[in-house]
Protein backbone atom coordinates (compact mmCIF):
# COMPACT_ATOMS: atom_id res chain seq x y z
CA UNK A 1 0.00 0.00 0.00
CA UNK A 2 1.30 3.51 -0.85
CA UNK A 3 1.05 5.10 2.17
CA UNK A 4 1.30 8.72 1.01
CA UNK A 5 -2.23 8.44 -0.58
CA UNK A 6 -3.67 6.35 2.48
CA UNK A 7 -5.92 8.74 4.52
CA UNK A 8 -4.72 7.33 7.80
CA UNK A 9 -0.80 7.77 7.16
CA UNK A 10 0.63 8.73 9.94
CA UNK A 11 -2.39 8.27 12.27
CA UNK A 12 -2.06 6.07 14.95
CA UNK A 13 -3.51 1.88 14.91
CA UNK A 14 -5.65 1.29 18.18
CA UNK A 15 -7.19 -1.84 16.82
CA UNK A 16 -6.21 -4.98 18.59
CA UNK A 17 -4.36 -4.18 21.25
CA UNK A 18 -1.51 -2.04 18.68
CA UNK A 19 -0.47 1.08 19.53
CA UNK A 20 2.24 1.88 16.72
CA UNK A 21 1.70 4.63 13.93
CA UNK A 22 1.27 3.45 9.98
CA UNK A 23 3.57 5.82 8.73
CA UNK A 24 6.86 3.56 7.80
CA UNK A 25 8.71 6.76 8.66
CA UNK A 26 7.59 7.08 12.23
CA UNK A 27 8.58 3.47 13.37
CA UNK A 28 9.75 4.76 17.19
CA UNK A 29 7.02 4.48 19.96
CA UNK A 30 5.96 6.90 21.79
CA UNK A 31 3.44 7.90 24.59
CA UNK A 32 0.47 8.43 23.56
CA UNK A 33 0.30 11.57 25.67
CA UNK A 34 3.31 12.69 23.89
CA UNK A 35 1.12 13.62 21.05
CA UNK A 36 0.38 17.23 21.24
CA UNK A 37 -3.52 18.41 20.88
CA UNK A 38 -4.26 19.35 17.07
CA UNK A 39 -5.14 23.24 16.79
CA UNK A 40 -7.37 22.11 13.62
CA UNK A 41 -10.12 19.78 15.97
CA UNK A 42 -10.51 17.36 13.96
CA UNK A 43 -9.16 15.12 16.43
CA UNK A 44 -7.98 15.09 20.26
CA UNK A 45 -6.92 13.08 23.32
CA UNK A 46 -9.71 13.54 26.28
CA UNK A 47 -8.68 12.63 29.86
CA UNK A 48 -11.12 12.80 32.73
CA UNK A 49 -10.79 12.14 36.34
CA UNK A 50 -12.79 9.84 38.24
CA UNK A 51 -15.87 12.25 39.60
CA UNK A 52 -16.00 14.45 36.23
CA UNK A 53 -19.56 15.47 35.33
CA UNK A 54 -20.52 18.72 32.93
CA UNK A 55 -21.36 21.90 34.97
CA UNK A 56 -24.20 21.80 32.65
CA UNK A 57 -24.78 19.20 31.23
CA UNK A 58 -25.86 20.22 27.24
CA UNK A 59 -25.92 17.59 24.81
CA UNK A 60 -24.43 19.00 21.15
CA UNK A 61 -24.57 17.24 17.63
CA UNK A 62 -21.94 17.78 14.32
CA UNK A 63 -22.66 18.30 10.58
CA UNK A 64 -20.52 15.02 10.82
CA UNK A 65 -19.68 11.52 12.25
CA UNK A 66 -17.55 11.53 15.41
CA UNK A 67 -15.60 8.38 16.78
CA UNK A 68 -14.44 7.81 19.85
CA UNK A 69 -12.02 5.12 21.29
CA UNK A 70 -11.89 4.11 25.03
CA UNK A 71 -8.72 3.16 26.28
CA UNK A 72 -8.72 3.70 29.93
CA UNK A 73 -11.19 3.55 32.34
CA UNK A 74 -15.07 3.60 32.63
CA UNK A 75 -17.25 6.67 31.54
CA UNK A 76 -20.92 7.68 30.63
CA UNK A 77 -21.82 9.25 27.41
CA UNK A 78 -25.07 10.31 26.25
CA UNK A 79 -26.18 9.04 22.85
CA UNK A 80 -29.44 9.16 20.74
CA UNK A 81 -31.15 10.30 23.94
CA UNK A 82 -30.00 7.02 26.16
CA UNK A 83 -26.90 7.03 28.36
CA UNK A 84 -24.46 4.24 27.71
CA UNK A 85 -21.63 3.15 30.13
CA UNK A 86 -18.88 2.69 28.19
CA UNK A 87 -14.98 1.32 28.72
CA UNK A 88 -11.68 0.45 27.86
CA UNK A 89 -11.47 -1.07 24.54
CA UNK A 90 -14.86 0.08 23.28
CA UNK A 91 -15.40 2.29 19.99
CA UNK A 92 -18.00 4.83 20.08
CA UNK A 93 -19.36 6.25 16.60
CA UNK A 94 -21.64 9.45 16.70
CA UNK A 95 -23.49 9.17 13.60
CA UNK A 96 -23.83 13.13 11.92
CA UNK A 97 -27.02 14.96 13.62
CA UNK A 98 -27.10 12.92 16.79
CA UNK A 99 -27.20 14.46 20.24
CA UNK A 100 -24.20 13.33 22.06
CA UNK A 101 -21.93 14.16 25.31
CA UNK A 102 -20.43 13.39 28.32
CA UNK A 103 -22.38 12.80 31.29
CA UNK A 104 -20.12 11.32 34.27
CA UNK A 105 -16.58 9.64 34.67
CA UNK A 106 -16.80 6.47 36.88
CA UNK A 107 -12.87 6.40 36.86
CA UNK A 108 -10.18 8.33 35.62
CA UNK A 109 -9.94 7.74 31.86
CA UNK A 110 -8.85 8.10 28.63
CA UNK A 111 -9.86 8.75 25.29
CA UNK A 112 -9.13 9.47 21.68
CA UNK A 113 -11.72 10.98 19.55
CA UNK A 114 -11.92 11.82 16.13
CA UNK A 115 -14.05 13.58 13.25
CA UNK A 116 -15.28 11.23 10.90
CA UNK A 117 -15.23 13.15 7.82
Amino acid sequence: MNMSKSPVAGMICLAAGRNKFLDPIMSNKIKLTDIPSPVSRHWGIQNLSQGWKPETFKPHQHEYDEYAVIWKGRVVMHNDGVNTEYVAGDVIRFPAHQLHGGVEALEDTEYFWSRGD
